[in-house]
């Protein structure tokens, strides 16, 4: 027996990550179909940074400075102890990550810029200031680049790229191109003018950018237009899961009966199921309230 099935996992899913943006204090986008704002939520996700305990690493460049401005190095010292102690960073971060803009530099050399003014108790985000700490943030440790100006000439200039890879090389190394494109000649790749730089990202133009020591590095797979490929590869699974589970919803609608039957003491002659698009996904009929995990290995 097929039971009747009355589901639109996709509007949950829509209704979910608007709940997420609305609680998280961000800015709606202006079209509110299923893939534009799963784009929102997941623009803002690639932004944040995942407050956990991590290891942190100066640069010599960052080092030396620090040992010349005392001020300086204990604004550094107060981040460090914040993130050595696993506390969030949303305060530090840019101004523009709630209104949902592009940092251009992060999506392209993966760098983040975090404000050093003190924190305030409540306060959602710390004070702007004329310098910002420049990082590259992995699992289980932080890379402290430099610190340097706030602003457009100090994103589009290759030298915190240089930085990287003069430290931590290990750390860029999925970004180098195939040995065939290693070793041109500064003329053949050619340097990229900043202002050019600049344009090329906001339009969404992937570069290459070569080092002193002659190694190229390619940036991570911008889309025309500046969305991140990894944002566009996150939102078309999590489109994909939510149809191909309802699909599997319907298609096994008399084993969920069962299932949930057994659950609830009851007999279920049709179904009313919602899409929690949680880590793990689950179905809950909406009648009794019962919840099953979703065979994902099934749904994909």
């Amino acid at each position: 027996m097929v039971v009747p099935v009355h589901a639109n996992f996709l509007e949950d899913l829509r209704l979910h990550c608007l709940e997420q943006l609305r609680r998280a204090g961000a800015e709606l986008p202006k079209s509110d179909d299923v893939s534009s704002v799963l784009k929102a939520i997941h623009r803002l996700k690639w932004r944040l940074i995942e407050a956990r305990p991590r290891d942190v690493y100066v640069s010599r460049v960052l080092r030396d400075r620090l040992a010349h401005r005392e001020e300086l190095r204990r604004a550094v010292n107060d981040v460090i102890i914040e993130i050595e102690e696993g506390e969030s960073l949303t305060p530090r971060l840019s101004r523009s990550v709630f209104r949902l803009k592009y940092d251009r530099l992060f999506n392209t050399w993966g760098i983040h810029h975090l404000h050093l003014a003190e924190r305030i108790p409540g306060a959602r985000l710390v004070e702007g200031a004329n310098e910002v700490l420049f990082v590259r943030v992995h699992s289980n440790v932080m890379l402290f680049i430099d610190v340097r100006p706030h602003g457009l000439e100090t994103y589009v200039d290759r030298e915190l790229l240089e930085i990287v890879h003069a430290e931590w090389p290990e750390s860029i190394v999925a970004w180098r191109p195939p040995s065939t494109v290693q070793g041109l000649e500064s003329d053949e790749v050619g340097e990229i003018a900043p202002e050019l730089r600049h344009q090329m990202r906001v339009v969404g133009i992937n570069t290459m950018t070569q080092m002193k020591d002659g190694t190229v590095y390619c940036n991570p797979a911008v889309m025309l237009g500046g969305l991140p490929f990894e944002v566009r590869r996150r939102v078309d699974a999590r489109l994909d899961l939510a149809r191909k589970s309802e699909a599997w919803a319907r298609a096994n609608s008399d084993h969920l009966a069962s299932v949930l039957g057994a659950q609830a003491g009851r007999v279920f002659d049709e179904l009313h199921l919602t899409f929690v698009p949680n880590v793990n996904p689950r179905i809950r009929e909406t009648t009794s309230g019962e919840i099953i995990t979703i065979p994902t290995y099934r749904a994909a």
